[in-house]
């Protein structure tokens, strides 16, 4: 749960402009979903969640940014 709030928070910052506070985000999505406690003890609404959902959505942030520029 807590990596995707981070990769919902890079995809904020991203179209609010700000590249920094949208890396720290992606990066602290990523360092999250690692972390993590194994599946079974995560909220089952976040079931879709896994890390090539984290990657899209940090990748779409990404373009974000770049076609806000």
């Amino acid at each position: 749960m807590t990596s995707m709030l981070h990769a919902r928070a890079c995809r904020a910052h991203a179209r609010a402009g700000d590249t920094r506070a949208a890396d720290r985000s992606a990066n602290a999505a990523l360092h999250a979903y690692e972390h993590a406690a194994p599946i079974e003890d995560d909220l089952p609404c976040v079931y879709w969640y896994n890390l090539g959902e984290a990657h899209q959505l940090i990748g779409s942030s990404a373009l974000n940014e770049r076609c806000a520029s």
